[in-house]
């Protein structure tokens, strides 16, 4: 009888185990991230770098890029997008879709704000809702989830 009760609990292991052998991308992968970098160059030039992906190698249907309100990169059926910029500030908006899902963000960056004592602060961040946010060389580079957009039933 107790070889019979360690065959079941062997085969339930196994069983159960199988599962785990080709279980699908951890919760929340599937949500794309906005990464934000800043490099400065030689001749004290700098480029704000722009960075969307998800967390693993997840791909999107869409996702674009808008800087000032101009779509400057778009991308179909796509794992990411990168876009480079001098601007010393600019309106971003960047979405993407995947599996009937809309995500976004927006805010407006500016680059070395003047008025802040030392060189720590890179970019001032104002969001859509009149918060602004201080990132500093520290806090380098900024990683944002971007937002699931509800849509509006329609009855």
């Amino acid at each position: 009888m107790k070889r019979y009760i360690s065959i079941i609990f062997i085969l339930i292991l196994v069983v159960s185990s199988l599962g785990c052998l080709d279980s699908p991308e951890p919760p929340g992968a599937d949500i794309p991230r906005l990464i934000v970098d800043y490099d400065e160059g030689p001749n004290e030039t700098f480029e704000t770098i722009i960075h969307l992906r998800g967390m693993e190698a997840i791909r999107f249907e869409n996702m674009t890029l808008y800087l000032n309100g101009t779509q400057v990169l778009p991308k179909r059926d796509g794992y990411s997008l990168e876009y480079r910029t001098n601007r010393s500030e600019f309106h971003l908006e960047v979405n993407a879709t995947r599996k009937e899902r809309r995500y976004n963000f927006n805010a407006t960056f500016t680059v070395r704000p003047e008025g802040y004592p030392g060189e720590e602060v890179i970019f001032k961040i104002t969001h859509y809702d009149g918060e602004d946010e201080y990132i500093d060389e520290d806090d380098l580079p900024f990683i944002r989830i971007l937002n699931l957009v509800e849509e509006e039933e329609n009855t």
